[in-house]
């Protein structure tokens, strides 16, 4: 029984000890699933840059339109730039000069290592200068009002042709020249001028503002801001209608420094009128009615011009006097007015005029009760309303008081007298030419 048992016991160690042995070896590796990371999708940018000056119309013929894609993000990408007119480019960044006036999509397409595409569109308006391009304005250096329409009909490349219309003047022709950055520098047949400038950054819409400066010729050193044409007219064309209103006592002329002149060109007819009244004086105006004094006496004329929305225009004259009221001749009493005992030798004479205010002597024994009307009394005088006139005397109390009236057949000036010995009578002057 011992035997059995000490054989037992020498089976368990030998198989504890096998089992020891089998446990220092290396486990086989156990297997993972693979861990996958997806590829970030690309997204498509870019900018579009028209010529150097960053337009926001391109120019037929002449300028680069410049599309930049590089700001685009994702893996290993190929691009291809579409224009819009055929032209494409695979490159991030892309040039390209337009040869036909439109409205383009400009497409920007990414394709990455995945073979995943992201796309991007912008349109581009490719414009010509041809067109009408109105202008109207008052030149300083000649002192008048210019209307011109200028017609630019066809375009070679950078060659553009046309004509250029002057209000009462024949056409001429006109040849231009665009370079880059947008310049332009036009020749005009007949004028030894030429008009040069910046074609605008917008041509389209009917909104654009163009401003070409005169070299050489009789407008040298002029600005003409033109405007793009509206189209053809259907309508009639203006007509310039010019009412005139003197301000001074009735009188069918001015009086300088006092009178407003009314100058009236509102019942003009026409489409869409601009007014250019220039009063005679070198000043202007850009109202439908302007009123405006002139400065100094002398035979003027005043000129309306009325241009229509579509470049037409006309044109109306007034010639008017200005007076001074200083006297070259004399108010002499006028016998149809007078009492009789005033005496034949009244002189009423105006030495200054300020405006309103005027100053002179008055010559009268029978006024001031003077033994000899050789004596002349200083007055100052005030004008004021449409007629009325006041005469106060330096070395009386004397005041008159009355109505001048410059109408024809003669100016006229009739007085009340207030004060004095004859009080209360009638004194009245006409203007003769020489006493």
């Amino acid at each position: 029984m011992v035997r059995r048992l000490w054989a037992r016991l020498l089976l368990l160690a030998s198989l504890l000890a096998a089992a020891s042995c089998s446990h220092s070896s290396p486990l086989p590796p156990t297997p993972t699933a693979p861990t996958t990371t997806g590829a970030t999708a690309p997204a498509a940018a870019f900018t579009l840059v028209v010529d150097s000056r960053g337009s926001q119309e391109a120019l037929i013929g002449l300028s680069e339109v410049t599309v930049d894609a590089t700001a685009s993000t994702g893996s290993a990408l190929r691009y291809l730039v579409d224009f819009g007119d055929g032209s494409t480019v695979n490159e991030a960044v892309g040039h390209h000069v337009y040869n036909t006036a439109g409205t383009y999509r400009v497409t920007v397409t990414l394709t990455d290592v995945k073979g995943q595409t992201a796309t991007s569109v912008r349109e581009l308006v490719v414009a010509s200068p041809l067109g009408a391009w109105l202008y109207s304005g008052y030149l300083s250096r000649t002192h008048a009002v210019e209307v011109r329409t200028l017609r630019l009909t066809d375009q070679q490349g950078a060659t553009v042709r046309g004509t250029l219309s002057r209000a009462r003047e024949r056409d001429v022709i006109v040849t231009g020249t665009l370079t880059p950055d947008r310049q332009i520098r036009l020749v005009v047949d007949g004028l030894s001028e030429t008009l040069e400038g910046t074609v605008p950054s917008v041509l389209t819409g009917g909104d654009a503002i163009w401003a070409l400066t005169a070299r050489g010729g009789f407008a040298d050193g002029e600005t003409f801001t033109f405007r793009a044409g509206v189209g053809e007219a259907s309508s009639p064309p203006p007509d310039a209608v010019l009412k005139m209103r003197f301000f001074s006592f009735g009188a069918p002329f001015a009086v300088k420094g006092f009178s407003p002149v009314l100058f009236d060109g509102s019942t003009s007819r026409g489409d869409g009128l601009t007014y250019f009244i220039e009063f005679g004086d070198g000043e202007t105006s850009i109202a439908s009615n302007a009123v405006h004094p002139i400065a100094n006496e002398g035979t003027y004329t005043a000129r309306l011009t009325v241009v229509d929305r579509f470049g037409r225009s006309d044109f109306e004259t007034a010639p008017f006097q200005v007076v001074s009221l200083i006297t070259k001749g004399y108010y002499v009493e006028w016998d149809g007015q007078v009492v009789g005992d005033f005496g034949s030798g009244s002189v009423l004479l105006v030495d200054s005029q300020s405006g309103q205010n005027i100053a002179g002597r008055l010559y009268s024994q029978g006024v001031f009760g003077d033994t000899s009307c050789c004596f002349g009394h200083l007055f100052t005088g005030t004008l004021s309303g449409e007629r009325d006139i006041k005469l106060v005397f330096a070395d009386s109390s004397i005041v008159l008081a009355g109505t001048l009236y410059l109408g024809s057949p003669h100016r006229t000036l009739t007085f009340t007298i207030a004060g004095g010995p004859k009080s209360g009578r009638t004194l009245g002057f006409y203007y003769r030419d020489g006493y």
